[in-house]
Parts: C-alpha cells; sequence; structure tokens
C-alpha cells in the first residue's frame, strides 16, 4: 500500500488540493443559515461515518499513553477548525486559502526551534517574502478600504491565527507518524474536534432545530465526508509518505481551485491587491520548501 500511495503522490495531492479547496466556499453557503458551532458538530459527524471502517480495519492497539499524544496533537487540529469557522465568515474565500499557504513557511519556522531542523538562508528569504505577501493580502481591506471584496481585517487575522494552530497541527503531526499510522493520527483528530463541538453545542444558537435549506445539507455533507474526512486522511499520507515539499504542494494549489469554487458558487472576483499578494506569497513557500541545486 505504501508503495502504491508513493507511486500516485501527484494524483494524491491533486486531490486532496480539489477537495480541500471547496471547503471554505461551501462553509460560507452553509453558515448562512447554521450557526458555525452547529456546522462543525454536523461536519465532524459525517466525517466519523466516513472514517470509522478505515480505522477498525486497521486495528493498532494504543495505551493510555498513546491518547493523551493523540489528544495533545489533536488539539491543534481542532483549533484551526473552530478559528477558521469564524472567521470565514467575516472574510471571501479567496483571501482565506492565500493565507492558509503561509502554513508551510510557518511550519518551517516552528520546526527549526522545536527540533533543529536547519533554516537556510533560502529559506529565510522565503519566509520574509511570504510573510510580507500574507500580510499584504491581510491588510488588503484597511489597504484599499474595500472590504466587500478583499475581506475584512478581522476575518483575516482569525484566518491568520488558524494557519498558525494548522501549523502546529503538521509540525506535531510529523513527529507523531514515527509512532501511529495516518488513518489513527486522522480519525483522533476528527474524535477530538467532534467531541469538543458536543459539548460547545448545548451553548450555540437554537438554529440546530431548525430544518436548513438543501444548499446548506449539502454543504455540511461535502465539508464532513470529502473537505474533512477525505482531505484529511489524504494528507496524513503525504506527510507521512512524500517529502515536506510535496506535501505542501497541497497549498500551493489550493488557491487555484478555491478562486474556481469561489468564482462559481459565491460569485468572488479576483482583485489586483489579492493577485500580488498571491504571488508573494507563492515565491516565498518555494523558496522556503525548495533546496539550492548542488553543484
Amino acid at each position: 500500500m505504501n508503495k502504491t500511495i508513493k507511486n500516485n503522490s501527484f494524483f494524491l495531492i491533486l486531490l486532496a488540493a480539489i477537495l480541500g479547496s471547496g471547503v471554505g466556499v461551501l462553509a460560507k453557503i452553509g453558515l448562512r443559515e447554521i450557526q458555525p458551532i452547529t456546522f462543525t458538530f454536523l461536519r465532524f459527524v459525517a466525517a466519523l461515518i466516513i472514517l470509522i471502517p478505515f480505522f477498525y480495519s486497521q486495528r493498532q492497539k494504543l495505551s493510555i499513553s498513546d491518547f493523551k499524544k493523540l489528544f495533545l496533537v489533536s488539539l491543534f487540529g481542532a483549533g484551526n477548525i473552530f478559528i477558521f469557522i469564524y472567521g470565514i465568515r467575516l472574510t471571501n474565500a479567496s483571501a482565506s486559502q492565500v493565507i492558509y499557504t503561509l502554513s508551510p513557511l510557518i511550519t518551517g519556522i516552528l520546526s527549526y526551534f522545536f527540533f533543529g531542523e536547519k533554516l537556510g538562508s533560502r529559506k529565510i528569504w522565503g519566509v520574509i517574502i511570504g510573510f510580507i505577501g500574507t500580510l499584504f493580502v491581510v491588510l488588503l481591506p484597511v489597504l484599499t478600504g474595500r472590504s466587500g471584496i478583499n475581506g475584512s481585517i478581522g476575518g483575516n487575522l482569525l484566518i491568520l491565527l488558524a494557519v498558525c494552530s494548522h501549523s502546529f497541527y503538521s509540525m506535531l503531526s510529523k513527529e507523531k507518524q514515527k509512532e501511529f499510522s495516518p488513518i489513527t493520527m486522522t480519525m483522533y483528530f476528527v474524535i477530538t474536534t467532534f467531541l469538543i463541538s458536543a459539548i460547545l453545542l448545548p451553548f450555540s444558537h437554537p438554529a440546530l432545530f431548525q430544518l436548513p435549506s438543501a444548499g446548506a445539507i449539502l454543504s455540511v455533507l461535502y465539508a464532513g465526508l470529502l473537505g474533512t474526512g477525505g482531505f484529511y486522511l489524504i494528507y496524513q499520507y503525504a506527510i507521512k509518505h512524500s517529502s515536506a515539499v510535496v506535501a505542501s504542494t497541497v497549498l500551493y494549489l489550493e488557491p487555484i481551485f478555491t478562486f474556481i469554487w469561489a468564482a462559481g458558487l459565491l460569485g468572488e472576483k479576483l482583485t489586483v491587491g489579492l493577485i500580488i499578494g498571491t504571488a508573494l506569497v507563492f515565491v516565498g513557500v518555494y523558496l522556503a520548501s525548495t533546496k539550492n541545486k548542488i553543484k
């Protein structure tokens, strides 16, 4: 199975990018009728349904100590989900996905401080350029005075905070995959997020008891079955069986597909500022995640 995954890594990365890029767009549709905590709860119920058969088929035995390790890693993944679901309501899908492209840079910096991974001059320049590009996108509503098109400063900052949480999750996942399989890592992330949303559900808006439209229901099903269960399972396999460069190409491709999703379903349009910020982020991530050629 590992050999098959390695041979088809490009297909898996492409599929993950397509699946993941639709979550923000469809979440904005669902959140018009469903409160964030309720949406997250239903999303992860759907994710559990699709992942349970995969999880039990491997039958990996875990100790109490293993549960604690998986829970701590999964908390950062859950933090990304909860912060994102509030941030996406306040900004547009295209800008949010560009900000997520900064994740490999943040992950690289965290790996340097926590695990001593080296940061050469090329990566340092990549971090600087990528940070400038992301900051430009985050501040677009202030710089242009057009918050409707470029999102909002509050929403963009929340998305940036979600990216930081996602970066911690990616960094810790790579370390813990020395002990646990991708399916186990994905399953416990989903269980953790589901339990937290279930605890918070009674304190959310009573919109849970109102029948949502077909469009809102489809958005939840997509976000849960494909955008969560499918995406995170593929993402964990990419981290385990590919290099960091290959795994990070998910984030290179997602903005492209997000632009397509957002244009078709939300009517969002690209702005000059968003294109400039995207270009800077792409250059930064490319420099930070590729090595100089050895003569």
